[in-house]
Formats: structure tokens, C-alpha cells, sequence
């Protein structure tokens, strides 16, 4: 009797066995060969999945976001089942945990855009999903109406994120988080 194989599920189980690949070594640094072998395939089979490496990697870029997406939901979800507001300080101390794996993803996925540049557009609609399904927990989790004041929110977020990548953790935010909150009670609060 021949082998049923849900491909679907093995394809997910090939890409989440490269993302930590990717996120150790960088783009650069991982062939088809190395993601074969740490997954325990053939290159033949990983090929049959995937037609090339940007493949593969287009692939998992796409899942982590949805994990990460998901992760952030699940993380919140407690309080959002309640009807909770949470302010701009729980959801940066959610994402200050998150951080070095962020960053790593982050600097995999620049490694990608500076070797291939023609690999853009193939990556823009899931980095903009990714961008709005961020957005729109964030204003959920604020409890505005306003998704505009989500996105924002979201982009000071992400710039104190990179602002402690850039100088260290010790970046002094409390300005920057005071600015954010004002903002938030005048133009995110229900009317």
C-alpha cells in the first residue's frame, strides 16, 4: 500500500526546519544542500517542494510572519477575550522579549534584499500583510477605532526597537513612549 503523505504539512515541516538555518547562517550562508541535511531529506525531495532557493526562502519568510503574527495574538489574547486596552508599554515590553529574534530575522531578511534585489516584489505582499495584521492588533490592543493610530503606534514601536539595536538597550525611550501615549488618549480613545 503506497505511502499517504499530506504535503501540505510536510511542505511546513521543510520550512520550518530551514528558518532557524536562515536566521543562524543568513541567506548567504545556507544552500539547498545544508537545509537537505539538516532536515533529514534528499536534495531531490527538498527540490520537488521547492523549485530554488529564493523559493524556499520566499516560503519561509512568509510562514515566520504568520508565526510571528500569530505569537503576538496568542500572547495578548487573555486580555483581548476581556475587553482589555492595553497601552504602548505592555506592547513594547512584549516586543522587547521578542527582540533578538526579531533582529535576526530582520538582518536575514536585508541579507536577502541586498543579494536580490528581483526578489523584492515577490516578498512586498507578505512584508505589507505582515505590516497591516500587525497594525490591526496593535489597534485592537490600544482599543481605538482608529487604524491610523495603530500603524503609528506601530512604527514608533518598531523605531525604539531599532533605536535600541542601534545604540543598545540602554536607548533612553521614555520620551519617545510619552510622546506615543499623548497621542494615543487624544486621537485613539473611542468617541
Amino acid at each position: 500500500m503506497p505511502k499517504i503523505v499530506d504535503h501540505d504539512a510536510y511542505r511546513a515541516e521543510l520550512i520550518e526546519g530551514s528558518a532557524d538555518l536562515f536566521v543562524q547562517h543568513g541567506y548567504a550562508g545556507v544552500s539547498m544542500r545544508r537545509v537537505a541535511k539538516a532536515v533529514g531529506v534528499s536534495t531531490g525531495t527538498l527540490y520537488h517542494y521547492f523549485p530554488s532557493k529564493e523559493a524556499l526562502f520566499e516560503a519561509t519568510v512568509k510562514h515566520v510572519i504568520g508565526r510571528n503574527a500569530a505569537a503576538a495574538v496568542a500572547a495578548f489574547e487573555p486580555q483581548m477575550a476581556a475587553g482589555l486596552r492595553l497601552g504602548v508599554r505592555d506592547i513594547l515590553a512584549f516586543l522587547v522579549l521578542q527582540e533578538e529574534k526579531q533582529m535576526a530575522e530582520f538582518v536575514v531578511l536585508m541579507d536577502y534584499w541586498r543579494l536580490h534585489p528581483e526578489g523584492r516584489e515577490a516578498l512586498r505582499p507578505a512584508l505589507k500583510e505582515a505590516h497591516y495584521a500587525y497594525a490591526g492588533i496593535i489597534t485592537g490592543l490600544l482599543g481605538t477605532p482608529d487604524p491610523g493610530v495603530g500603524e503609528f503606534a506601530l512604527s514608533i514601536l518598531f523605531n525604539i526597537l531599532e533605536m535600541r539595536w542601534l545604540h543598545g538597550p540602554d536607548f533612553p525611550v521614555e520620551r519617545l513612549l510619552q510622546l506615543l501615549e499623548e497621542l494615543v488618549a487624544q486621537h485613539g480613545t473611542p468617541q
